[in-house]
């Protein structure tokens, strides 16, 4: 670059490392000459140039010798152009750009108006190479003294890190996308606090069941069933703590084919959040587990199912071990008290031996009674329980129950036998009916010290047969499970049971189409009920439990 002493112009004081760089600039030799006699536009112009903070470059003349500031300079590199560029004609200093801006200039000096191009590509030669630059930038026309068009201003700013910035975004952003889509789980973006929508892939449609027709609408908007439900708050919460959220095999009603229907999911909230830590939405991630959270809660059940029957199979082995001892350590009692009243005399012997023989013989039809019910049970659990349904008078039936299991009790009680509405005859088995009316009266005498009741109710479409005690009751705790194999009462220890009757009364009350209730209270006493219909169903001679 051609320089001279500094000159004294005033008007090229300040500017900075450019400014000392124009002043020291040999101008004699250039088409624009020395400084003190530039017009006053060009020094005005100039001048501008120089004390501004923002970059700024002047064509000037014929030859558009090239005038720029500090600002400016950063944008022609480090090497190459700077800083043979202050005084250069413009088509020697810009080669590689000059046919796509030439014609910008010209129509500026043609008197056209001032231009302006945003973010415009402008491939240039800077630090020894071709780089791809970017700029924002206007030509305006700067006039000389005599009002002709003397120059171009360009006020400019070079945009290259913002748009490859903003090509970086968008470069993450399509790979971002093309993993949602193609992502096996599901994933959403939702922006602001009412949760709008913006992006949604395949799997996430398929659990919302719904299409892109959602984008643009709040998550409630898209989903009204999630009103009420838990899963709104706790995108909400995710949202103003910024703290992430992870559910793990969590239950929402969704709707599915016109209705609710329980669904079960993994899925974790994530806030979103901009360059300055704010949170500007949350990123759903969900996986639906519906099968095998079911399938996972049918083991827990099998599971439960099993520790309940193998801890009723133990309370069985203890019951019916203590209800075959019993028995048979009084059998042998009795035995042995038998042989010993042998060998004393028979007005002695006879009374006492008859005694005990009527105490085996009722020891012997106890255990016969258990075996009963054990092998009952067998049947009932194998669906080999036979039916053979007919037209029965309850009301006989009732009283022959009576008069063969009850009619001689020890102590005098007898039933109370009580009918109410008009008789009629019901289609039913009347064995099974019988079985369940023993147990259920013979638990009234075990339980009670007064008269059990046998009330029968007629009505046009059923009979109810209630039995009735007022004995020690059930605690309330376990009526839930009184119809459970081999379950007792816990007040019911040391009275001679096993906890089959009620399971079997019930089995085969319901084989006749009926049903067996409970109604007790501790302390006061209890009401069995069977209500059995009566019209006959098309049942065939031999039915069983499958």
């Amino acid at each position: 670059m051609p320089t001279s002493p500094v000159n004294s112009a005033n008007f090229l004081r300040g500017g900075g490392a450019m400014g000392e760089l124009t002043r020291a600039y040999n101008w004699d030799d250039s088409p624009v000459g020395n400084p003190e006699g530039w017009p006053q536009s060009l020094r005005t112009t100039v001048s501008t140039i120089l004390l501004s903070k923002f970059p700024m470059f002047l064509w000037w003349g014929d030859e558009l010798l090239q005038f720029y500031n500090d600002a400016y300079r950063p944008s022609l590199g480090n090497q190459g152009k700077h800083p043979q560029a202050l005084g250069q004609r413009g088509e020697d200093c810009w080669p590689e750009v000059w046919p796509t801006i030439k014609p910008l200039i010209d129509r500026v000096l043609d008197g056209g108006e001032s231009t302006w191009n945003e973010n415009q590509l402008l491939p240039i030669n800077r630090n020894g190479h071709m780089e791809d630059v970017y700029w924002t930038f206007s030509y305006s026309a700067v006039l000389t003294d005599s009002g002709k068009t003397g120059g171009v201003l360009v006020v400019c700013q070079e945009t290259t890190q913002l748009i490859l910035a903003q090509k970086n975004v968008q470069q993450s952003e399509a790979r971002f996308r093309a993993i949602v889509e193609q992502a096996p789980l599901g994933i959403a973006l939702l922006s602001g606090r009412e949760m709008t929508i913006e992006t949604a892939n395949e799997p996430m449609y398929e659990i919302w069941r719904k299409d892109s027709s959602v984008i643009g609408l709040s998550l409630v908007e898209a989903q009204p069933e999630l009103r009420g439900q838990r899963f709104i708050k706790l995108l909400e919460v995710v949202y103003d703590t910024g703290e992430p959220y992870f559910g793990h095999g969590e239950l929402a009603q969704m709707e599915r084919d016109g209705r609710l229907q329980e669904a079960y999911f993994n899925f974790a909230y994530t806030p979103l959040r901009d360059a300055s830590g704010t949170t500007t939405g949350v990123m759903i991630l969900a996986a639906e587990v519906t099968i095998q959270k079911k399938n996972e809660l049918v083991l827990q059940q099998s599971l439960q199912r099993e520790q309940d029957i193998n801890q009723l199979k133990s309370q069985f082995v203890s019951t019916a071990s203590h209800e075959f001892r019993t028995p048979l350590t009084t059998i042998q009692t009795s035995a042995d008290l038998i042989n010993m009243y042998l060998a004393k005399p028979q007005p002695i012997a006879k009374p006492a031996i008859e005694k005990h023989l009527g105490v085996i013989s009722q020891q012997i039809k106890d255990v016969d009674e258990l075996l009963t019910d054990l092998l009952t049970m067998g049947k009932i659990e194998a669906g080999k329980v036979a039916f053979h349904p007919r037209w029965v008078d309850t009301r006989v039936l009732c009283q022959q129950v009576i008069d063969s299991h009850f009619i001689h009790q020890i102590d005098g009680r007898v039933v109370q036998l009580l009918v109410e509405g008009v008789p009629h005859t019901t289609f039913l088995d009347e064995k099974l009916l019988g079985h369940a009316l023993v147990n259920l009266l013979s638990n009234a005498f075990k339980y009670s010290r007064n008269d059990p009741r046998l009330v029968l109710h007629f009505t046009s479409e059923t009979v109810m047969i209630q039995v009735i005690d007022t004995g020690i009751g059930i605690p309330a705790s376990d009526l839930s499970s009184l119809f459970q194999t081999f379950f007792r009462a816990s007040n019911s220890k040391g009275i001679q049971g096993t906890g089959l009757g009620l399971v079997i009364a019930q089995q085969f009350v319901e084989l006749q189409g009926g049903t067996l209730t409970v109604q007790s209270e501790e302390g006061i006493g209890t009401t069995f009920t069977i209500i059995l219909p009566n019209g006959a169903p098309e049942l065939s001679e031999d039915i069983d439990t499958n």
